[in-house]
């Protein structure tokens, strides 16, 4: 576990990273558009990542286009405030790239058969969808490595592309336990975390031709959104201790 100090969250040394993600609370749709109805996005800190990744050749996905309960009505609505359905542009609909759906470790048997039935039901009302994403939340204990491997393989088999686009490992099998501080943490919590990692990455090496990214979901542990949705103040689900 590797310290790297920086000034700010996104001030890291280019050389130490390949792709940024632009994540859900980055993008402006998040928090709407001027009252008055208007079309102009304010990127604000999404555009610094932008800005950033730019100047130094890195690679930047925007992850995701539209989630949960955290896209407002406006998003669906035309210039005139009608429902949007559709790309109103028939040029665009032809021309436009596949959807990938994302969804929470959708590893289990009967998360991974919804997925797929969803899919096939798109795909008959004329909704392009050529990629899975795989958002992996997984921790020391849970789930067998072997599951999520046969799940990106299920899908890769089908011909799409598969992408693991939020990966980190909980020390906690629970949502209860806490350990109180980073320095109460014993020592083969973290080798197990390691591990478990290692043994998905190994996993994921047999798979050449199914998926095409990795992403980690937070830097570094201080940068962690479990420490915010959970009880357990001492998360520490990546691979790096700090950023900051």
């Amino acid at each position: 576990r590797k310290e790297v100090p920086i000034s700010d969250e996104i001030e890291v040394k280019a050389e130490a990273w390949t792709t940024f993600q632009l994540p859900r609370g980055r993008k402006r749709h998040e928090t709407g558009v001027p009252p008055a109805g208007g079309r102009e996005f304010h990127l604000g800190r999404g555009g610094k990542i932008v800005k950033y990744a730019e100047e130094n050749g890195m690679k930047l996905r925007s992850h995701t286009l539209v989630w949960h309960h955290q896209v407002p009505e406006w998003f669906f609505k035309d210039q005139e405030g009608r429902d949007m359905t559709q790309e109103t542009d028939p040029a665009k609909r032809e021309s436009g790239k596949g959807q990938t759906s994302n969804d929470y470790n959708p590893h289990p048997e009967a998360k991974k058969n919804a997925i797929w039935n969803l899919i096939q039901e798109l795909w008959t009302e004329g909704i392009p969808v050529d990629g899975v994403g795989h958002q992996t939340y997984i921790n020391i204990g849970w789930p067998d490595v072997n599951q999520i491997v046969d799940s990106i393989r299920f899908f890769g088999e089908k011909g799409f592309d598969n992408q693991v686009t939020e990966l980190d490992v909980s020390i906690y099998t629970d949502s209860s336990s806490s350990y109180g501080s980073y320095q109460a943490i014993p020592a083969w919590v973290f080798t197990r975390q390691g591990e478990r990692y290692r043994e998905l990455f190994a996993g994921l090496k047999n798979l050449a031709g199914y998926f095409s990214n990795v992403t980690f979901w937070g830097m570094a542990d201080d940068h962690t959104w479990l420490n915010q949705l959970t009880h357990q103040p001492t998360q520490r689900p990546v691979a790096l201790r700090y950023l900051s």
